[in-house]
């Protein structure tokens, strides 16, 4: 008896993680916009190619892709570790598509917008465009 009811709590467990992971949305646009700044900031760039779309590819294997960026982008241009902060001032979405607007001030600090755009493919957020936004004087 007590080994059909350990078997049936066990049982138990094993669907309700199953259920509990298929109902996981998984990170949220602002989540996959801040991680791909601060990778952008650290030039992580295996992060930077797993969170973007093909479109960002340039056709290239990521092991092309990355190599093409450590030439563009080499360690100590200036690029990397720049950032004292990041944040995102908004999200909007349609459908499965969101952009966010996120918010980077330098350690010198100058503030620099980007807009980040992303798709949602097979119940992941994808970034597909990454691009200077603007600023408005006041």
């Amino acid at each position: 008896m007590i080994f059909i009811v350990v078997l049936v709590l066990v049982f138990a467990l094993v669907v309700g993680v199953v259920v509990g992971v298929a109902k996981d949305p998984g990170p949220t646009p602002i989540e996959i916009a801040l991680g791909y700044e601060h990778a952008w900031d650290e030039l992580d760039f295996d992060v930077i190619y797993r969170l973007s779309g093909y479109e960002l590819h340039g056709g290239l294997t990521k092991a092309d892709w990355i190599a093409a960026q450590r030439v563009e982008h080499p360690r100590g241009s200036g690029l990397g570790s720049s950032v004292e902060s990041v944040v995102a001032e908004s999200e909007t979405r349609q459908g499965d598509a969101a952009a966010v607007i996120t918010r980077r001030t330098q350690h010198d600090g100058s503030v620099v917008h980007n807009e980040v755009q992303l798709l949602r493919r097979s119940r992941a957020w994808e970034v597909v465009a990454y691009q200077l936004r603007p600023t408005t004087s006041s």
